[in-house]
């Protein structure tokens, strides 16, 4: 199944969206996001930490040297179920999570406040088994590939 949301003032909000799928995940986050700086989304991945999810994200090389809210330094600073690695090459305009190995989110939203305000967005839910695992595989060609912090 796929589900697919558009975001259009208050009648979709592509954060509560993932920041929900982020509180309720079980087991794992693997995730490959460019910009980064919404507190939903930050606080969630807190919430999904604290319940021992285990967490995996790539981030773009130019977002980790800004870092304007330090929300990629705190979560590289916690050494129990997280891991925070940098894509090296172009700019890493992607953004998925894969959620407890049977859940995708992807779409345009970029993690931020700007785009949370601002933007119309697409996120694309995916729950069939066939997707789920073709990101799950490109995740871990990212994963591989991308340097530790």
């Amino acid at each position: 199944m796929v589900e697919i949301n558009l975001s259009c003032g208050k009648a979709h909000n592509p954060s509560e969206e993932i920041a929900g799928a982020f509180v309720a995940s079980k087991r794992s986050i693997d995730a490959v996001v460019y910009k980064f700086d919404d507190i939903d989304i930050y606080n969630a991945l807190e919430t999904a930490i604290r319940n021992g999810v285990v967490v995996r994200i790539v981030f773009d090389k130019t977002l980790v040297k800004k870092d304007e809210k330090g929300f990629i330094r705190k979560l590289a600073k916690q050494r129990k179920g997280v891991s925070v690695r940098k894509w090296p090459r172009k700019k890493m305009h992607a953004k998925f999570a894969v959620i407890d190995s049977c859940c995708v989110l992807s779409g345009s939203y970029n993690w931020s406040e700007s785009a949370k305000k601002k933007n119309t967005e697409l996120v694309l839910r995916f729950e069939d088994a066939e997707s789920v695992v073709r990101f799950g595989n490109l995740f871990e060609k990212l994963w591989k590939n991308a340097e530790e912090l």
